[in-house]
This record gives structure tokens, sequence and C-alpha cells, in this order.
């Protein structure tokens, strides 16, 4: 309320001078001065609420309105989410800068505490494959392995291949060896 106070007191100095302009705080205009000061108050604790939701890291109102436009949560998340959680996830989101090679797909998976290799296909060509070297289809060069360590878990697999599948380029199909 000393916001209010301030801005009422403030808004008083503004007013005209003489006897109809009196400043008394019981008199009808004092009381519409001192209710004007309290919607500014208000007003101006709400122009400062957003500033905080400006940014996601301290976000309550608009944390739905973040997720919704990284477009999160993630299919991949099955359990709920913590607040803490929540903003992470768009943090992060904000900061991926997304990509096709190798090494992206490699690094998300380490992010997931998963360390993989990719193998990159391609279907036999005469004169480039010899003897020997595995035939594919025509669009086996669309197909990558990602090769994980056997010991990975039931959830952190259920993880890593929802969240590789959402990010992989569409014209590609992913398959998982555990190994």
């Amino acid at each position: 309320m000393a916001v209010a106070a301030t801005v009422a007191r403030q808004l008083a100095k503004l007013l005209p001078q003489g006897a109809a302009w009196t400043r008394a705080s019981d008199a009808w205009l004092g009381k519409v001065v001192l209710a004007t000061g309290d919607e500014l108050e208000r007003v101006y604790e709400r122009a400062t609420k957003l500033l905080d939701e400006a940014h996601p890291e301290s976000a309550d109102e608009m944390l739905e309105d973040w997720e919704h436009e990284l477009g999160l949560p993630s299919i991949c998340i099955t359990e709920a989410q913590s607040l803490a959680d929540r903003r992470a996830a768009i943090a992060a989101k904000r900061l991926q800068v997304g990509g096709q090679s190798r090494g992206y797909f490699i690094g998300v998976a380490a992010g997931m505490g998963v360390v993989i290799e990719i193998e990159e296909h391609q279907p036999f060509y005469c004169g480039i494959h010899g003897c020997g070297d595995p035939i594919g289809e025509i669009d086996w060069k669309f197909r990558w392995t990602v090769h994980a360590p056997a010991s990975t878990s039931a959830a952190r697999r259920e993880l890593l291949e929802c969240s590789l599948a959402e990010i992989q380029p569409e014209h590609t199909e992913i398959l998982f060896n555990y190994e």
C-alpha cells in the first residue's frame, strides 16, 4: 500500500489550486485520488509481473504459453514434471539449435546420459562396393542405426528412441541396436 499512498500524494500535487480542489484524504476528491493510486499500484504490479513473465526462467502465468510455443512438453515425457523441470525444458529448447549431423544426435543422446554411435547406411553400388559388403535396397540410404549399450535401462531406451524420433529428419528411418 506504500506505492498507492505515494502515487496518491503525487496525483494530489498535480491537481489545480483552489478551495474546490481540497486535498484532505477524507474529502470526496481525496478518496478518488486514493482509489486512483490503488489502481495505479495494481497496474504497476502487473506490469512488473509481465516483465518476469517475458522470461521463461521466471514465468508462472505464461509458462503454458511458453510450452505451447516451443512444442512442449515432449510426447516422450510420460511422468509429471516439476516447475523447475518445466522451466529447464523451456530453456533447453530455446537454446537448441538443431541439426542433422551425427554429432548433433550423439550430443542429444549424451544429454540423456546415453553414449551412442551412429551408423549411416547406403545401398550397394557396383564399382564402389565389393564382394562381401552388405546389400541394401535403394532407400537404405535413408536409414541409420543407433548403437547403444545393452545396459541402457528400458525407461532410458524408451526416452532415447522417442526423443530421437521426434527430431529426426522426416525422410529418414532410425533403427536401434542395443549391444
